[in-house]
């Protein structure tokens, strides 16, 4: 079982940098949005991370470009 503590999720996306850009900006801000992200993991952690998602008080999620491979990190705490 998992402990139901409140839970602090913190979320970094980590994109492609597109061949040609659209605009010159340091952050992507394209599709997916970044509250998609945030409820597929939500979602996907149940059962593995915590009991339910409910136990999230605190979420932070961030969009980069990515230096050197697109990833997602995420780190999960106690709150």
């Amino acid at each position: 079982m998992f402990p139901e503590v409140p839970t602090i999720l913190s979320v970094t996306c980590y994109l492609q940098r597109p061949k040609k850009p659209k605009k010159k900006t340091l952050h992507p801000i394209t599709k997916p949005d970044v509250d998609n992200y945030a409820k597929a993991i939500c979602d996907a952690l149940n059962g593995f991370a915590w009991r339910d998602d409910n136990q999230i008080t605190d979420l932070i999620i961030r969009k980069r470009y990515a230096e050197l491979y697109p990833r997602i990190e995420i780190e999960i705490e106690e709150s």
